[in-house]
């Protein structure tokens, strides 16, 4: 299949390749040889867009992140359907997205039917969404109207501004009066007061809003105050979640504490300012926790930087060692050329110290037969010497010819400035004999 998709492409110069998308699925590649591997490589270095239809659905889906040059994971639409309610899947998913962010794989959501579908995703950092929330199946001409109106992006988080989660209070109870007295009594704390009667409608509200604290009842319908707040624990960990109940089921509440899926256990019938005390205290408690949250990961941050940097550094010591060791072979080979050369070297850097002699240098010129090197041009023959301390004080030193006696035998030295191949700055002599005795 990808074979004659490829060369039909090839023969098409309608279009930049990168305005082509090509999604398959695990089945699609369950059977794939190294030749279609190679395929999928070229068709991805033409600009090509590589998808990963239904991903999470088999078997070898990270064998295949690992194997195929994947630009996008498209996450199946069964994780994505009871998204807002169900923990199961919400870990899914997560898992997912931590996945793709990490291995740098963009995502697209499938199956999107209901905005608190978009806004769960959105809110988990999935990048992309697909499904009947957008658009349904349509004709052609329906189909380039729709295009021509409609400016596709990423998504965009449904929801309010992080100041409201601090100020929103979600109260759910299945007994419309209890609701009323609650509402009336924190209406006077400024709370952003949203309420319902169902377990079902609260993952809906807790969906498209930004919600700080939650107030339960223990008994209701569809499933109790502990198993609800449980389950909102794993999907909303960023709450304050509390019971107010008239019925002590000890053995759940006590399971639902130790869990930390709840807060505080409050009972009915309430006393109004202590009430209103705890719930004041679960917000305040909240922003402590989001304060250091939002500390930890700055500190992740840092750390994570420092880490990179510390490698950084580490891999250019390690560089510097490695230069450092060639340079230090380099001048052994150097030294070893030198010492087989027929003439007398001399390296004189800016300071007037030598840096660099050879064999006969040493001999001819040090009788205790010691190394020049690190020494002084003071040290040196007094004409030899003074001629050095000019060629350093010179801006415009070209070079210079002389001789020179030391005991019974006179030399030929040419001096030439350092620096025209190199960031070296000094004088190189070179010196032979001019009449050989037993001076060698």
């Amino acid at each position: 299949m990808f074979h004659k998709l490829f060369r039909k492409f090839k023969r098409f110069n309608a279009f930049a390749p990168e305005l082509l998308e090509i999604q398959f699925t695990e089945t699609a590649l369950r059977a794939v040889d190294r030749s279609t591997q190679e395929t999928l490589y070229s068709l991805k270095g033409m600009g090509v867009f590589l998808t990963l239809d239904d991903f999470g659905t088999g078997y070898s889906s990270l064998s295949f992140l690992k194997s195929f040059p994947i630009d996008r994971i498209k996450i199946h639409g069964s994780f994505i359907q009871n998204i807002a309610r169900k923990s199961e899947d919400h870990a899914v998913v997560r898992a997912i997205l931590s996945m793709a962010q990490s291995l740098k794989i963009g995502t697209v959501a499938d199956g999107i039917e209901k905005e608190t579908q978009h806004s769960v995703v959105a809110r988990m950092g999935c990048e992309f969404g697909q499904g009947g929330l957008y658009a349904k199946p349509m004709g052609m001409a329906d189909l380039i109207t729709w295009l021509m109106a409609y400016s596709p992006g990423a998504l965009k988080s449904i929801g309010v501004t992080d100041e409201a989660h601090l100020k929103t209070i979600l109260l759910v109870d299945d007994e419309v009066n209890v609701l009323s007295a609650l509402k009336r009594l924190l209406r006077r704390d400024g709370y952003n007061i949203l309420s319902t009667t169902s377990a079902a409608e609260a993952f809906e509200l807790l969906a498209t809003n930004r919600v700080g604290v939650i107030v339960s009842d223990q008994r209701m319908p569809e499933m109790n105050g502990t198993e609800f707040l449980a389950q909102v624990k794993e999907i909303y960990p960023n709450t304050m979640r509390m019971v107010l109940s008239g019925y002590t089921e000890l053995q759940s509440v006590t399971d639902a504490i130790n869990r930390g899926a709840i807060y505080k256990f409050l009972t009915k019938p309430w006393d109004d300012e202590q009430l209103r005390a705890n719930i004041a205290e679960a917000f305040r408690r909240l922003q402590v926790e989001l304060e250091n949250a939002a500390l930890h990961q700055e500190v992740e941050t840092v750390n994570a930087e420092l880490v990179r940097l510390n490698h950084i550094l580490e891999q250019r010591v390690m560089e510097k060692n490695e230069r450092i060791a060639r340079d230090t072979d380099y001048m052994l080979v150097l030294q070893e050329v030198l010492d087989n050369v027929t003439v007398g070297v001399l390296g004189v850097d800016s300071e007037g110290e030598i840096a660099l002699s050879n064999h006969l240098a040493d001999a001819w010129l040090c009788p205790e037969n010691h190394s020049l090197v690190s020494q002084s041009i003071g040290d040196l023959p007094q004409l030899l010497s003074d001629a050095l301390g000019e060629a350093l004080l010179s801006d415009d030193f070209i070079g210079k010819q002389l001789e020179f006696s030391l005991e019974s035998h006179s030399f030929n030295a040419t001096l030439s400035p350092m620096g025209k191949r190199s960031l070296s700055k000094g004088v190189l002599v070179t010196m032979s004999l001019l009449n050989v005795g037993s001076l060698s």
